[in-house]
């Protein structure tokens, strides 16, 4: 099976000098002109694009590579390099995951060697493979996992506080950078922070409160994953996001990944796999419209479990019309709540068994919706203060 490595487009003429120095291959002509180099090694050939990117087509061939990979000088200034990614930030499926990685510039020689590169380019065992490489290797690393449940929480806050996705990814990359740094800078080296850009402003301010940015160089730029450090980073979060989704796959005796936006949008326990903002049915007024009312409902589902559990009252096999009747028994909701709520509900069994809802209703229906979850999460938090307060 080929072997397919990545370094930086300027190293690509070093490698082809060490590659021919060493003896063990013979040059052949390029078949086009995004070749830098082609060579004959034993039966097999080692090609180098002038991307950086170097394909080996056998054993031999890969062998022979990766030794020369290992003889390339490290670049400028012998300094430790911390590359921090994320995975799952634009998926609907599975948690959000940061990972830092520190790499001394040897080590980021020897993951190259072992094929580490962007984690887009690379089949799930692949990265499982590299991400044991990486945790072997590296001087240290951090993943920092956000469930869907907690993601989706942290999103309604967000909302609250006039705050985006990239206020969360800011504070999850600062948190995994901060004890990656303090292993890194027991090295005699100098440190860099290197960071897939985001948000520079946002990211910044949070690692800010963490590290004194004075001491150490902080670099952020899209296509940050030519550096190693961010390729092995994003390996690790790519690879701790399928294991996650493996894992809760296990739990409910089904493959999650299979599973289409509109089953998803369906299901009362989807915002415990799911991020419910990303669910999406279309493009037209009306899929939005759908889309924007079936989250909100399963928000509303999940805002009545949660109050059920504040409460220790079972919900098992009990309607959340039902649950809801007993809290209005119970004055915790009054009638006009329950009634709003009974309108919902309806709508949403009409939706989910193929009744058409026509498009003004669905507007008011959807903004009824926001309307119940804000009020439930009031009582909610007015529950879980009282219970402090005791």
């Amino acid at each position: 099976m080929p072997q397919v490595l990545k370094v930086k487009k300027g190293r690509i003429e070093q490698l082809k000098v060490i590659l021919l120095r060493n003896g063990l291959v013979s040059e052949l002509k390029p078949t086009n002109p995004y070749e830098a180099f082609r060579f004959k090694c034993g039966t097999e050939v080692i090609v180098g694009y002038t991307t950086g990117k170097i394909v080996a087509t056998g054993e031999e061939s890969k062998k022979v590579l990766s030794q020369a990979l290992l003889q390339l000088q490290p670049e400028g200034i012998l300094e430790t390099i911390i590359g921090s990614d994320e995975a799952g930030k634009g998926e609907w499926l599975g948690p959000l995951v940061v990972a830092a990685v520190a790499l001394s510039p040897e080590e980021s020689l020897i993951l190259t060697a072992e094929g580490v590169m962007d984690s887009k380019l690379l089949s799930p065992s692949k990265i499982r493979e590299l991400a044991g490489a990486v945790k072997k290797v590296c001087i240290e690393f951090k993943t920092v996992v956000i469930p869907p449940s907690r993601f989706n929480e942290l999103m309604w806050e967000a909302k609250d506080e006039g705050k985006s996705l990239n206020d969360m990814l800011a504070w999850a990359h600062s948190v995994a950078i901060k004890p990656v740094l303090d292993k890194a800078v027991t090295q005699a080296r100098k440190v860099r922070i290197v960071i897939d850009e985001f948000d520079k402003i946002k990211t910044e301010d949070r690692l800010r409160r963490l590290i004194d940015l004075k001491k150490f160089e902080v670099s952020q730029y899209p296509k940050a994953e030519e550096e190693v450090a961010v390729a092995a980073a994003s390996i690790l979060a790519r690879d701790e996001r399928e294991y996650w989704i493996d894992s809760e796959s296990r739990r409910k005796g089904e493959d999650l990944r299979r599973l289409m936006v509109a089953e998803a949008l369906q299901r009362s326990d989807s915002y415990s796999f799911a991020k419910i903002n990303y669910l999406r049915l279309g493009s037209s007024e009306k899929d939005l419209s759908v889309s924007k009312f079936l989250q909100n409902v399963i928000t509303l589902e999940h805002l009545l479990m949660k109050l059920s559990n504040s409460l220790g009252v079972s919900v098992k096999g009990v309607y959340p019309s039902d649950f809801l009747d007993r809290l209005r028994k119970k004055e915790i909701v009054t009638d006009n709540l329950l009634e709003k709520a009974g309108q919902v509900l309806n709508a949403r069994n009409r939706l989910v068994h193929g009744r058409d809802i026509d498009i003004e209703e669905l507007a008011g229906v959807a903004e009824l919706t926001a309307y119940l979850v804000d009020k439930v999460r009031e009582i909610v938090r007015e529950i879980d203060k009282s219970k402090i307060n005791k």
